[in-house]
Protein backbone atom coordinates (compact mmCIF):
# COMPACT_ATOMS: atom_id res chain seq x y z
CA UNK A 1 0.00 0.00 0.00
CA UNK A 2 2.84 2.41 0.85
CA UNK A 3 4.59 1.82 -2.48
CA UNK A 4 1.33 2.15 -4.40
CA UNK A 5 0.62 5.43 -2.63
CA UNK A 6 4.13 6.64 -3.47
CA UNK A 7 3.61 5.75 -7.13
CA UNK A 8 0.32 7.62 -7.32
CA UNK A 9 1.85 10.70 -5.66
CA UNK A 10 4.80 10.56 -8.07
CA UNK A 11 2.51 11.20 -11.06
CA UNK A 12 1.98 14.82 -10.04
CA UNK A 13 5.08 15.41 -7.87
CA UNK A 14 7.47 14.82 -10.79
CA UNK A 15 5.95 17.48 -13.02
CA UNK A 16 6.59 20.77 -11.16
CA UNK A 17 10.19 21.52 -10.07
CA UNK A 18 9.25 24.93 -8.65
CA UNK A 19 6.57 23.41 -6.43
CA UNK A 20 9.02 20.76 -5.26
CA UNK A 21 11.59 23.38 -4.29
CA UNK A 22 8.98 25.37 -2.39
CA UNK A 23 7.81 22.25 -0.57
CA UNK A 24 11.36 21.36 0.45
CA UNK A 25 11.97 24.86 1.78
CA UNK A 26 8.74 24.66 3.76
CA UNK A 27 9.88 21.27 5.04
CA UNK A 28 13.14 22.77 6.29
CA UNK A 29 11.23 25.47 8.16
CA UNK A 30 8.93 22.85 9.69
CA UNK A 31 11.87 20.74 10.88
CA UNK A 32 13.53 23.72 12.55
CA UNK A 33 10.27 24.76 14.21
CA UNK A 34 9.82 21.22 15.57
CA UNK A 35 13.33 21.14 17.07
CA UNK A 36 12.17 21.47 20.70
CA UNK A 37 9.94 18.44 20.18
CA UNK A 38 12.26 16.37 18.01
CA UNK A 39 15.52 16.83 19.93
CA UNK A 40 14.46 15.42 23.34
CA UNK A 41 12.84 12.41 21.68
CA UNK A 42 15.96 11.76 19.60
CA UNK A 43 18.13 11.96 22.72
CA UNK A 44 15.91 9.60 24.71
CA UNK A 45 15.64 7.11 21.87
CA UNK A 46 19.14 7.15 20.38
CA UNK A 47 21.22 8.25 23.36
CA UNK A 48 23.23 11.19 22.00
CA UNK A 49 23.54 14.40 24.06
CA UNK A 50 20.81 16.96 23.56
CA UNK A 51 23.23 19.41 21.92
CA UNK A 52 24.11 16.78 19.31
CA UNK A 53 20.41 16.11 18.70
CA UNK A 54 19.83 19.79 17.97
CA UNK A 55 22.87 19.76 15.68
CA UNK A 56 21.46 16.77 13.80
CA UNK A 57 18.14 18.56 13.36
CA UNK A 58 19.96 21.64 12.03
CA UNK A 59 21.83 19.49 9.50
CA UNK A 60 18.55 17.87 8.46
CA UNK A 61 17.00 21.26 7.73
CA UNK A 62 20.16 22.45 5.96
CA UNK A 63 20.09 19.46 3.61
CA UNK A 64 16.49 20.17 2.67
CA UNK A 65 17.38 23.76 1.82
CA UNK A 66 20.49 22.78 -0.14
CA UNK A 67 18.67 20.28 -2.32
CA UNK A 68 15.72 22.64 -2.80
CA UNK A 69 18.18 24.90 -4.64
CA UNK A 70 20.00 22.06 -6.41
CA UNK A 71 17.33 20.25 -8.40
CA UNK A 72 18.60 19.18 -11.85
CA UNK A 73 17.69 21.48 -14.73
CA UNK A 74 17.84 20.91 -18.50
CA UNK A 75 21.32 21.42 -19.94
CA UNK A 76 21.76 22.63 -23.53
CA UNK A 77 24.33 20.71 -25.58
CA UNK A 78 23.84 22.39 -28.96
CA UNK A 79 21.61 25.25 -30.06
CA UNK A 80 21.88 26.63 -33.58
CA UNK A 81 19.83 26.76 -36.75
CA UNK A 82 20.52 23.15 -37.59
CA UNK A 83 19.90 21.47 -34.28
CA UNK A 84 18.81 21.98 -30.70
CA UNK A 85 20.07 19.34 -28.31
CA UNK A 86 19.67 19.25 -24.56
CA UNK A 87 19.84 16.86 -21.63
CA UNK A 88 16.70 16.52 -19.53
CA UNK A 89 16.72 14.67 -16.23
CA UNK A 90 13.78 12.38 -15.56
CA UNK A 91 12.76 11.02 -12.19
CA UNK A 92 12.68 7.28 -11.62
CA UNK A 93 9.64 6.86 -9.39
CA UNK A 94 9.30 5.50 -5.85
CA UNK A 95 12.57 5.22 -3.92
CA UNK A 96 13.13 2.96 -0.91
CA UNK A 97 15.35 4.66 1.69
CA UNK A 98 16.64 2.44 4.51
CA UNK A 99 18.53 4.21 7.29
CA UNK A 100 20.43 3.19 10.46
CA UNK A 101 20.01 4.27 14.07
CA UNK A 102 23.13 6.38 14.66
CA UNK A 103 21.93 9.51 12.78
CA UNK A 104 18.31 8.62 12.09
CA UNK A 105 17.16 12.08 10.99
CA UNK A 106 20.32 13.35 9.31
CA UNK A 107 20.89 10.21 7.25
CA UNK A 108 17.21 10.02 6.36
CA UNK A 109 17.34 13.55 4.94
CA UNK A 110 20.54 12.70 3.06
CA UNK A 111 18.44 10.16 1.18
CA UNK A 112 14.98 11.66 0.83
CA UNK A 113 15.98 15.31 0.19
CA UNK A 114 17.85 14.66 -3.10
CA UNK A 115 15.33 12.03 -4.16
CA UNK A 116 12.41 14.40 -3.65
CA UNK A 117 14.22 17.32 -5.28
CA UNK A 118 14.76 15.18 -8.39
CA UNK A 119 11.05 14.41 -8.63
CA UNK A 120 10.92 11.00 -6.99
CA UNK A 121 8.76 9.91 -4.08
CA UNK A 122 10.16 8.07 -1.05
CA UNK A 123 9.22 5.21 1.24
CA UNK A 124 11.47 5.65 4.27
CA UNK A 125 12.28 2.73 6.57
CA UNK A 126 14.06 3.72 9.80
CA UNK A 127 16.03 1.39 12.03
CA UNK A 128 13.84 -0.64 14.41
CA UNK A 129 16.01 0.83 17.20
CA UNK A 130 15.06 4.46 16.42
CA UNK A 131 11.60 4.47 14.83
CA UNK A 132 9.95 7.12 17.01
CA UNK A 133 12.07 10.13 16.10
CA UNK A 134 11.78 9.25 12.41
CA UNK A 135 8.01 8.80 12.64
CA UNK A 136 7.78 12.20 14.30
CA UNK A 137 9.93 13.67 11.53
CA UNK A 138 7.55 12.16 8.98
CA UNK A 139 4.60 13.70 10.79
CA UNK A 140 6.31 17.11 10.80
CA UNK A 141 7.07 16.87 7.09
CA UNK A 142 3.54 15.79 6.22
CA UNK A 143 2.40 19.36 6.82
CA UNK A 144 4.72 20.61 4.07
CA UNK A 145 4.65 17.75 1.54
CA UNK A 146 1.74 16.38 -0.51
CA UNK A 147 0.24 13.12 0.68
CA UNK A 148 2.18 10.05 -0.42
CA UNK A 149 5.35 11.91 -1.37
CA UNK A 150 7.16 10.73 1.78
CA UNK A 151 5.93 7.72 3.76
CA UNK A 152 7.62 6.38 6.91
CA UNK A 153 7.30 2.61 7.21
CA UNK A 154 8.53 0.97 10.43
CA UNK A 155 9.26 -2.64 11.29
CA UNK A 156 11.97 -5.19 11.92
CA UNK A 157 13.85 -7.20 9.35
CA UNK A 158 13.22 -8.59 6.83
CA UNK A 159 11.11 -5.51 6.06
CA UNK A 160 14.05 -3.72 4.42
CA UNK A 161 14.80 -6.57 2.03
CA UNK A 162 11.10 -7.00 1.26
CA UNK A 163 10.74 -3.30 0.51
CA UNK A 164 13.82 -3.39 -1.72
CA UNK A 165 12.37 -6.30 -3.70
CA UNK A 166 8.98 -4.66 -4.28
CA UNK A 167 8.38 -4.41 -8.05
CA UNK A 168 7.17 -0.82 -7.68
CA UNK A 169 10.46 0.41 -6.19
CA UNK A 170 12.80 1.90 -8.81
CA UNK A 171 15.79 2.81 -6.63
CA UNK A 172 17.03 1.59 -3.25
CA UNK A 173 19.38 3.58 -1.04
CA UNK A 174 20.71 1.89 2.10
CA UNK A 175 23.07 2.79 4.93
CA UNK A 176 24.00 0.09 7.41
CA UNK A 177 25.96 -3.09 7.98
CA UNK A 178 27.54 -5.27 5.31
CA UNK A 179 25.35 -8.35 6.06
CA UNK A 180 22.14 -6.33 5.87
CA UNK A 181 23.44 -4.56 2.78
CA UNK A 182 23.84 -7.93 1.06
CA UNK A 183 20.23 -8.83 1.85
CA UNK A 184 18.98 -5.47 0.59
CA UNK A 185 21.09 -5.76 -2.59
CA UNK A 186 19.68 -9.22 -3.28
CA UNK A 187 16.16 -7.86 -2.89
CA UNK A 188 16.84 -4.94 -5.21
CA UNK A 189 18.39 -7.26 -7.80
CA UNK A 190 15.21 -9.33 -7.97
CA UNK A 191 13.32 -6.32 -9.29
CA UNK A 192 16.25 -4.81 -11.22
CA UNK A 193 16.03 -1.66 -9.09
CA UNK A 194 19.03 0.64 -9.00
CA UNK A 195 20.81 0.60 -5.68
CA UNK A 196 23.16 2.76 -3.59
CA UNK A 197 24.92 1.15 -0.61
CA UNK A 198 26.81 2.93 2.16
CA UNK A 199 28.27 0.21 4.37
CA UNK A 200 30.66 -0.08 7.31
CA UNK A 201 34.41 0.41 7.15
CA UNK A 202 37.65 0.16 9.13
CA UNK A 203 38.99 3.69 9.01
CA UNK A 204 42.56 4.57 9.93
CA UNK A 205 44.14 7.81 11.14
CA UNK A 206 47.56 8.17 9.50
CA UNK A 207 49.96 10.50 11.33
CA UNK A 208 53.11 11.58 9.52
CA UNK A 209 56.41 12.49 11.17
CA UNK A 210 55.83 16.23 10.85
CA UNK A 211 52.42 16.21 12.57
CA UNK A 212 51.68 18.79 15.28
CA UNK A 213 50.63 16.41 18.07
CA UNK A 214 49.09 19.08 20.29
CA UNK A 215 46.98 20.38 17.44
CA UNK A 216 45.83 17.01 16.14
CA UNK A 217 45.08 15.24 19.44
CA UNK A 218 41.70 16.88 20.01
CA UNK A 219 40.66 16.29 16.40
CA UNK A 220 41.61 12.63 16.62
CA UNK A 221 39.57 12.23 19.78
CA UNK A 222 36.41 13.59 18.20
CA UNK A 223 37.06 11.69 14.97
CA UNK A 224 36.96 8.50 17.03
CA UNK A 225 34.34 9.27 19.68
CA UNK A 226 31.84 11.68 18.13
CA UNK A 227 28.33 10.32 18.59
CA UNK A 228 29.78 7.83 21.12
CA UNK A 229 31.95 6.43 18.32
CA UNK A 230 28.90 5.22 16.38
CA UNK A 231 29.83 6.69 13.01
CA UNK A 232 30.60 4.59 9.94
CA UNK A 233 33.66 6.70 9.12
CA UNK A 234 34.89 7.11 12.70
CA UNK A 235 38.61 6.54 13.27
CA UNK A 236 39.04 2.97 14.48
CA UNK A 237 42.80 2.45 14.33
Amino acid sequence: AAVHQAHEAWRSWRSDPAARAAALLASADAVEAAGPELAPLLTREQGKPLTESYAEIARTAARLRWFAASAPEPRTIADDRAVHSEIRWRSLGPVAAIVPWNFPLQLASAKFAPALAAGNTVVLKPSPFTPLATRLLGSVLSAALPEGVLTVLTGREPLGALLASHPGIRHVTFTGSVPTGRAVAAGAASGLARITLELGGNDAAILLDDVDVERIADRLFWAAFRNCGQVCMAVKR
